[in-house]
């Protein structure tokens, strides 16, 4: 998978719009297109706006691996899962963890968190 073929997946599996894209890198919407079209990477010097604005990292865009240094196996699935979400999604159910976390910390049982 291209470089490009990553941004726009990305694009798809978020539900972002190119638009705003365009409007983060200060270009017009035919530019992006253009890239899709042509199945042409955008220039190095966009890299960093594109991976803040698809909330991935650099080494993700270029390579489509992501180091996960010390993670599980769980940890990485529900990293891979939760990076398909938009961003509103993904602030959600952090709160829904957070909130997890701390009843488990505050001493209740696991098993009435389940759900």
């Amino acid at each position: 998978m291209t470089i490009c073929d990553r941004i726009f997946d990305i694009i798809q599996e978020k539900r972002l719009k190119t638009s705003e894209l365009a409007k983060k890198l200060e270009i017009k919407q035919s530019v992006i297109s253009n890239w899709k079209k042509r199945n042409t990477n955008p220039p190095i010097e966009y890299s960093v706006v594109i991976c803040e604005f698809l909330g991935i990292s650099l080494e993700y865009l270029i390579t489509g691996k992501e180091k996960q240094e010390g993670l599980t196996e769980n940890e990485m699935e529900m990293l891979k899962y939760f990076r398909q979400l938009p961003e509103q999604l993904q602030l959600r159910e952090l709160g829904r963890l957070e909130s997890k976390a701390e009843q488990y910390s505050s001493g209740k049982s696991s098993n009435s968190m389940i759900g």
